[in-house]
């Protein structure tokens, strides 16, 4: 199963279980293990649950007695929906490897991307200023620019350029040489 298709099944917000085994503070097992998971089909929910085998409670890291009926009573479970048999079990299986292997590790490295959001949005500060654009942004100084260019290339006089009236649209007439050789007649 692709890691997209088995990402999508940890619901929004991740169980606190999962959370807890991500946080590379949290402490972990003489295996280096953060959690456990073990699966059961459940015909309530129409599907495995994915629960943990070990959580963390006032004492430190622990194993439920009953890991299934904790995460009921929990509601911390994830939902591999799907009917009962292999196919089901399977991505469970799937799922649990993805956790340890990938979510898990990759966290505890530093790995994790980071959120979509923030949470002090950066500012912007805008201002209203009437004053004319600086000269890079006015379009008569990129045409003397770009007559000088031509001047440059060409050895001759820059050609001559007429601004068409305004509502007219942007035409431009360009009569010399350079032009037609640079293609911007028009």
């Amino acid at each position: 199963m692709a890691e997209a298709d088995l990402a999508a099944l940890i619901p929004d917000p991740m169980p606190q279980w999962l959370q807890r085994a991500m946080d590379p503070s949290t402490s972990a097992t003489d295996q280096n293990e953060t959690v456990r998971t073990t699966s059961f089909y459940s015909k309530q929910h129409g599907g495995e649950l994915l629960v943990p085998t070990i959580r963390m409670g006032e004492q430190g890291l622990y194993k439920p007695e009953d890991p299934l009926q904790e995460a009921l009573d929990l509601g911390d479970f994830i939902l591999i929906p799907g009917p009962p048999g292999a196919e089901t079990q399977a991505r469970a299986t799937d799922l649990s490897k993805f956790i340890s292997n990938t979510l898990i590790t990759n966290a505890r490295a530093g790995q994790v991307d980071k959120p979509l959001y923030y949470e002090d949005p950066p500012s912007v500060t805008l201002s209203l200023d009437p004053s004319p654009p600086p000269p890079e942004e006015n379009p008569h100084t990129f045409l003397d620019t770009v007559g000088s260019i031509m001047k440059d290339l060409a050895g001759e006089p820059p050609p001559e350029i007429q601004h068409a009236p305004r509502g007219g649209g942007q035409k431009m007439r360009v009569r010399s040489g350079p032009a037609r050789r640079y293609g911007l007649q028009k």
